[in-house]
């Protein structure tokens, strides 16, 4: 999808769902920014959302000096693991995948490492909804300008070192939670879901 504010779609929380420091899950999708909102001044957790739980209580994406990031807020403090700037570029496509291995986090830009540190589960959000290309719509800095494809949320750790890019579309292996954005005609529409469906909360 596309626009200047960003959609927010929807899912249910059960598909990620942190509730451990010791919890493994990838998160991982094709992206392409048309352009990158500019981040909250006074509010660090405010940045560019593929994937959030809830609003911001965990988030994957990127800030608008191209560096790719995963967050958490957990017991008052919030935990960032960030690339250099400048490895999420505007106008080409990408792929970006967080994974945690057991607590062990790592975030990979076209298959290369480019973050690392430890799991910090979130301490709330758990029974909030998985949002997809925008954490709020009443926030611009959160949306995602460009597209979002082959959006993958598995339970297990799918990469645990550098790896080479995905050239054909992502297929539900074992572990999958949701396997979304690759219908060409339907943002909501899921190719894997293991609960609920995807629902379309803004433009």
């Amino acid at each position: 999808w596309a626009s200047g504010t960003g959609p927010l779609m929807e899912a249910s929380s059960t598909l990620l769902n942190i509730t451990s420091d010791t919890q493994t899950f990838t998160i991982e999708a094709w992206i392409y920014p048309k352009s990158i909102q500019p981040q909250s001044p006074s509010d660090d957790y405010r940045f560019t959302s593929i994937v959030s739980q809830g609003q911001v209580y965990a988030s994957f994406g990127y800030v608008d000096d191209g560096t790719l990031r995963w967050y958490t807020y957990g017991t008052g403090q919030t935990h960032h693991i960030s690339s250099a700037a400048g490895i999420v570029a505007t106008g080409q496509w990408q792929h970006v995948a967080v994974v945690s291995n057991a607590g062990s986090v790592k975030t990979y830009h076209n298959g290369i490492e480019v973050g690392s540190g430890s799991l910090y589960a979130p301490s709330g959000g758990q029974s909030d909804d998985i949002h997809i290309g925008n954490a709020d719509l009443t926030k611009q800095s959160d949306a995602v300008d460009g597209f979002i494809s082959n959006l993958r949320i598995t339970n297990t750790a799918v990469y645990t070192a550098a790896f080479t890019s995905p050239t054909v579309p992502l297929t539900s292996i074992s572990g999958t939670q949701l396997l979304c954005c690759q219908s060409t005609s339907s943002a909501t529409a899921a190719t894997t879901i293991a609960t609920g469906s995807i629902t379309s909360a803004g433009n």
